[in-house]
């Protein structure tokens, strides 16, 4: 190891210096990956700093709007109760401004003077508070001041103005005392409880009354922003100095990979020229015909011709004659036979001859006797094979290509016709009779220029005196008149006809018919023109692709959208296009155009980040379509647009955001009111412990039930992933064990069968409550002492708060134990059941029990406030516009259906 660092700077000046075109490709490669990687750091780091710079802003924002938020809440919160009554002091002295007020001063009992503050008084008091503790300033002001203290300035008075023009929210990066603070001010609206202080300055409820201003320093986050990019450069330095000595190594190993793939090339060159210079020595396969005994001899290369191993079959005359076409067998044996009478010099015939996969291949067999006996008769009969298949698919393609070639002459729609360098015409075709209405006999030996246009004359002879060997050919188009006198746009391909030593020595002349091409492009002339109104207006940037050929073409927008001038960028490629877009975003657009081109999208449609002159990315909108295709399938051109969306983007990242911001502050509300609600009912709980007499203390209790049935809710909303809905089966089940707690009611078997359902916490509650009141009743009211002649006192256990039964039984005296749920006697057991189900577009609640049922002349329309459980029964029910059945029969059963 001690020689390895020595050993890589031999391979990397190796590297450097080596002249094989392989390894100054890859130099040129590796310097462009470093160009690049170097390029993308920094591009990278410039966005994080930026981002940071973005997280800072949007920090400061949203902390300046909280703090309005809590003021406007604290104005709304006194505003709402009428204004606060505090102690006189030398600082809380009456407000003489409310002096019209007949109450705005009292007196307590034990003498304190009172008097009232307004919302605005007391925001004033606590905004001069807490500015000295927290840093964060607020002011409230106005144009039409109530208090002459509050008096805006130049920038507070520019922001009232503006919300008088319906602006709500102004904001200011500025300095104050030479420190960075941000000035946010949003407008306070007059509402009707505002009026009692504000109506004699002449407001009317949703008038402007001024606005509320909060100044947040700014310095504290500069500084954690500034620590956050120093980090960020120290780790993009290092990852980049990481990127640099990966690209090293991988730029020695690839060196010395290609030094032996070099090698190992040059070595399979060799081999192959070696290999080469044998096959065609031996092209031909072999074969020796012994007449006596009908052996051949094949050679190697003869099998291998024919698809097969050496020797893979026997070497015999019937195995040639196997593998011959049906349809040449008999003309092959006939040709040798004449070979071996003598009637022909020598053999030579062309055949099929079958491969081992079945192929056919063409062979030109040829062979000689070589061998005769004494009586000169022949012996042995050699010959060669030659795969000609090749040849005779060459012979069949020419043959194909002249019989298309000439129905191509005889079908041209074309204008062909020769003339000699006397300027007489030589041959015409059945076109040039067509239009000019001229036999051949009649056109042949006419000057050329009889049949065009006068005014053309000296443009075509000029053209064709022209005409050489460097320029055969010219074109030119101009109008020609047919036989009917009708003008037609005729495109001409004027060739000059060389001899072999390059002398001119006839003149051919093709004219095609392109009048439909011409007002076709006429019109297509005049709609482009009106796309191109049509794109400026909606200021988008175009794009035209010639996938096979690569031609791209941009417009003038498509380049100002990333700051440029289509000059700037040229010249233009698909290059320029990647050179530009974000390199993942890159990799994604070639994955949709290849869905597209495919045909699995009938669109190409990507949402891409391209990178501005000024540093900045861009988003753009790239949609496009292939419109064209070529005669093979394969996509032509493709057309398409670019728009910037960036001003997109941001407010969709905004509303993520401030979602997120708003699910936290929910889950928080949903927390605090599950507090608020447990202290209620623990107050009420203390409250009924202290309260003499059962009904005050059933009372209590039934409050604590609804108020746990309540908190349940948000309970369940504080810990659920989904703030929208409750899952009502672990919410019933809540309550339901609840209430076996409080209830103590171990001698009832409660079943609780609920679907799987969620609903939104208006509808949520009202269930609740619902259950809580049924479920309450049954236990209080449906199983009263002797209710099925049983002995139904409970046993000394009870139920946790979770629900769960305590492991007791109830002796007796005789000595037996019976079980929990069971009575003393034969009786049934006391049962309710809770149901919740979807039916169609509604739901249906249920709760039932078996015992005592409720009076015959029982009608709960009727029940009045005496009866406050089924009373909220009724109204909650006609809450949620459902409709309540409710059965007595072996039992009482409630059954509520309503919509989802």
């Amino acid at each position: 190891m001690k020689g390895y660092p020595k050993l890589l700077k031999a391979q990397i000046m190796n590297f450097l210096k080596s002249e094989e075109p392989k390894q100054k490709r890859l130099r040129k490669y590796i310097l462009i990956i470093t160009f690049f990687w170097s390029l993308i750091i920094a591009l990278s780091l410039t966005q994080s700093i930026r981002h940071e710079i973005l997280e800072i802003k949007l920090i400061a924002e949203n902390t300046a709007r909280f703090n309005f938020l809590k003021d406007q809440a604290f104005h709304a919160w006194n505003a709402g109760h009428s204004g606060i009554y505090v102690p006189v002091t030398e600082r809380t002295q009456p407000n003489p401004n409310l002096a019209h007020l007949p109450d705005r001063d009292i007196e307590k009992p034990d003498g304190t003077k009172l008097t009232l503050m307004n919302p605005a008084y007391m925001l004033r008091q606590l905004m001069e508070d807490v500015s000295g503790i927290y840093g964060i300033q607020g002011k409230l002001t106005s144009l039409n001041l109530f208090y002459g203290s509050n008096k805006p300035d130049e920038w507070e008075t520019q922001a009232l103005k503006s919300f008088e023009q319906g602006a709500t929210e102004v904001i200011e990066y500025t300095e104050i005392d030479g420190q960075p603070y941000l000035r946010v001010m949003h407008p306070m609206l007059i509402q009707e409880n505002c009026l009692k202080c504000h109506a004699a300055q002449g407001y009317q409820i949703g008038d402007v009354r001024g606005g509320l201003g909060v100044y947040l320093p700014l310095q504290s986050l500069y500084d954690i922003g500034r620590q956050h990019a120093l980090t960020s450069i120290a780790g993009y330095l290092s990852i980049w100095l990481l990127g640099l000595w990966t690209i090293t190594f991988f730029t020695v190993r690839q060196s010395i990979y290609l030094e032996e793939q070099e090698k190992t090339q040059q070595a399979l060159r060799e081999s192959e020229d070696h290999l080469s210079k044998i096959r065609i020595a031996a092209n031909d396969g072999i074969w020796d015909w012994d007449l006596k005994t009908n052996n051949v001899h094949f050679d190697a290369r003869y099998y291998e011709m024919a698809g097969y191993e050496k020797d893979e079959f026997p070497h015999r005359l019937e195995e040639f004659q196997n593998r011959v076409h049906p349809n040449d067998i008999d003309f092959v044996m006939d040709q040798a036979q004449k070979h071996l009478n003598g009637e022909n010099d020598r053999f030579n015939v062309e055949f099929r001859f079958k491969r081992k996969n079945g192929n056919w291949l063409w062979i030109l067999g040829k062979g000689m006797i070589v061998e005769r006996d004494e009586k000169n008769a022949p012996l042995r009969f050699i010959g060669t094979h030659t795969d000609i298949t090749e040849l005779k698919q060459a012979e069949a393609s020419l043959r194909k290509s002249e019989s298309r070639y000439k129905a191509i002459i005889d079908a041209q729609a074309d204008i062909i016709f020769r003339f000699s360098l006397e300027n007489k015409i030589t041959f015409v075709n059945d076109a040039f009779s067509r239009f000019y209405g001229k036999t051949p006999e009649q056109a042949l030996g006419f000057p050329y220029l009889t049949f065009a246009p006068a005014h053309v004359h000296e443009i075509v002879q000029t053209q064709f005196n022209s005409l050489d060997t460097e320029t055969p050919i010219m074109l030119n188009e101009n109008i020609n008149i047919d036989a009917q006198g009708q003008p037609h746009w005729i495109q001409w391909a004027n060739q000059a006809i060389f001899n072999d030593n390059g002398e001119i020595i006839e003149y051919q002349a093709v004219g095609r018919d392109i009048t439909e091409r011409v007002e076709a492009e006429t019109e297509i002339k005049s709609q482009r023109e009106r796309l191109s109104s049509i794109i400026k207006g909606t200021n988008v940037g175009t794009w035209e692709w010639n996938l096979q050929t690569g031609e791209i073409i941009y417009n003038e927008q498509w380049a100002n959208i990333i700051g440029y001038t289509l000059e700037e960028i040229s010249p233009i490629s698909i290059e320029t296009w990647l050179k530009y877009t974000h390199s993942e975003d890159a990799k994604k657009s070639n994955a949709l155009l290849e869905k597209h081109i495919k045909g699995e999208l009938d669109y190409y449609h990507i949402e891409s980040r391209m990178k501005h002159k000024d540093g900045h990315w861009v988003w753009i909108l790239d949609r496009g379509k292939v419109e064209s295709w070529t005669e093979d399938g394969k996509p032509l051109w493709m057309f398409g647009t670019h728009q910037d969306i960036t001003e997109r983007k941001q407010a969709e990242e905004l509303v993520k955001a401030s979602l997120q911001e708003k699910t936290i502050l929910l889950k928080e509300i949903h927390h605090r009111v599950k507090n608020n609600l447990a202290i209620i009912s623990s107050l009420l709980s203390f409250q009924a412990d202290i309260t003499p007499g059962e009904v005050a203390r059933i009372a209590f209790q039934e409050s604590q039930n609804r108020i746990q049935a309540m908190a349940n809710i948000h309970e369940h909303l504080y810990r659920s992933s989904d703030l929208a809905e409750i899952d009502m089966a672990h919410y019933i089940q809540s309550v339901v064990n609840h209430l076996l707690w409080s209830f103590g009611s171990q001698s009832v078997d409660i079943q609780v069968n609920v679907e799987d359902i969620k609903l939104d916490i208006d509808t949520a509650t009202p269930c609740g409550l619902i259950i809580n009141e049924l479920i309450s009743n049954a236990f209080e009211h449906a199983f009263p002492p002797g209710w099925n002649t049983a002995d139904t006192r409970l046993p000394a256990g009870g139920l946790s708060p979770e629900g769960k039964l305590h492991p007791r039984e109830e002796s007796l005296p005789g000595g037996e134990n019976i079980p929990l749920g069971e009575s003393s006697q034969t009786g049934k057991v006391p049962q309710v059941h809770l149901s919740m189900r979807l039916l169609a577009d509604q739901l249906e609640l249920k709760v039932s029990d078996n015992g005592i049922g409720l009076p015959k002349d029982f009608h709960i329309e009727n029940i009045g406030s005496e009866s406050l459980g089924l009373y909220l029964v009724n109204i909650l029910s006609q809450q949620l516009e459902g409709a309540l059945e409710i059965s007595s029969s072996g039992g009482t059963t409630f059954c509520l259906t309503f919509p989802r």
